[in-house]
């Protein structure tokens, strides 16, 4: 393994290359460019805010609707921009895998770096959020590093595991989004685990995704040390999946330019 990482920073600028590509053709040929990283959180929060904090009245426990949804899908969208583009991004790179020799684990490690460009801008929405509805900064904002990391494996992991995997089953190009979408129903995003009775708080369990969402509610909003065991339990899923995707993805990698 560290010899995989002492290549990997060798070959650090092509992966800063892949990102600045993969950033630039995302807005390219658009107007707004890299505005719609702006437009796109706020216009679901304002459509979240309206559907389910006006109208069905949500719970967040006297925090406003807005930032209290802003939060869980800036999360959520890196992590689920993770999994789709790492799906294709092996094959969408067929071309040059086929002829260059580098870490083809480079790819999928790009795909998430580039999307924390929209993630740190929607971080400085979310604070200017916190300020605008006089939400205050507390000293448990030092355990935001360890949450992020947590994100940042599991962004990785599942990067990892979606671009090996669509190599083989290349109907998963079509399946992943579709996936993408049913998990996001099954996550803390428009409604928070605390409001829910214990009976179905237990199967939020099983959702890894859900100690990183109301882990940054915790700190952010509530001002209080994130739930342990779905903290531990999401760090646990990353640091296993983040192995087996690995090696999975080794796997495939031995004969990737044959197939792709």
């Amino acid at each position: 393994m560290l010899k995989e990482l002492k290549e990997l920073y060798q070959y650090r600028y092509l992966i800063t290359t892949f990102v600045i590509r993969d950033v630039k053709a995302r807005y390219r040929q658009t107007s707004l460019g890299i505005g719609w990283a702006i437009i796109q959180p706020l216009f679901l929060t304002g459509i979240f805010t309206i559907i389910f904090g006006n109208f069905l009245k949500v719970s967040t426990s006297g925090i406003p609707y807005p930032v209290f949804s802003f939060i869980a899908l800036a999360a959520w969208t890196f992590i689920s921009r993770s999994i789709t583009a790492g799906s294709a991004n092996l094959i969408g790179n067929s071309t040059i895998i086929s002829k260059v020799y580098f870490p083809r684990e480079v790819i999928p490690l790009a795909t998430v770096i580039s999307s924390l460009v929209d993630f740190g801008i929607s971080s400085i929405l979310m604070f200017l959020l916190l300020i605008f509805y006089h939400i205050s900064f507390t000293w448990h904002l030092v355990l935001i590093p360890i949450i992020f990391l947590i994100q940042i494996l599991m962004a990785i992991s599942l990067a990892l595991f979606s671009a090996a995997a669509t190599v083989v089953f290349r109907d998963l190009l079509f399946a992943i989004p579709f996936l993408v979408q049913i998990l996001m129903y099954g996550s803390p995003i428009i409604y928070s685990v605390k409001n829910l009775q214990r009976q179905f708080q237990i199967l939020f369990y099983f959702n890894p995704i859900t100690g990183i969402i109301e882990g940054y509610r915790s700190v952010l909003l509530y001002h209080e040390i994130p739930n342990l065991i779905y903290l531990g339990i999401s760090f646990g899923f990353s640091i296993i999946l983040l192995w087996t995707s690995y090696v999975f993805f080794k796997r495939i990698e031995r004969y990737l330019a044959d197939v792709v």
